[in-house]
């Protein structure tokens, strides 16, 4: 499997969960008091931390999205930009996620969620700089319609 169609896979997968997630957070916000009831912190931290992760959420379905397009039309830039925005949403939704888990409602497992979502964070800035649009497969992509 060639990079690129890494790349489409991956920024799919990751635009597609991430949309999910929003839905959830979105779910969460209309009513936090269950989720404040599990993680045993108060309704009001739990809406400020649902806000702050739907805003990351947000940022990386978005900017997985622009990657994935850049991906399929062969546009280096649209890549290269999603795929760098994408990576800081997920380091800082892991990053946020360890500290929310370690500091404030002490739910180890979420803190296993957070470096995954870093790891993610790593592949996407790797992706970043990884050459997926070839000058040679550009240059036939231009010049065959089809």
């Amino acid at each position: 499997m060639n990079r690129r169609l890494g790349a489409i896979v991956f920024f799919g997968l990751v635009a597609l969960a991430e949309i999910g997630d929003l839905v959830g957070l979105v779910i969460t916000l209309g009513d936090p008091t269950a989720a404040a009831a599990q993680l045993g912190i108060s309704v009001r931290a739990e809406t400020i931390r649902a806000i702050i992760l739907l805003a990351l959420a947000l940022l990386i379905a978005l900017n997985s999205v622009v990657a994935l397009v850049g991906a399929l039309v062969r546009n280096a830039l649209m890549v290269q930009f999603g795929a760098l925005m994408a990576g800081a949403g997920l380091g800082l939704y892991g990053v946020y996620q360890i500290g929310s888990a370690l500091l404030q409602h002490g739910q180890l497992v979420f803190a296993g969620v957070g470096a995954i979502y870093v790891l993610l964070g790593f592949v996407a800035f790797w992706l970043a700089r990884a050459r997926l649009v070839h000058p040679a497969s550009l240059a036939r992509s231009q010049m065959d319609p089809n």
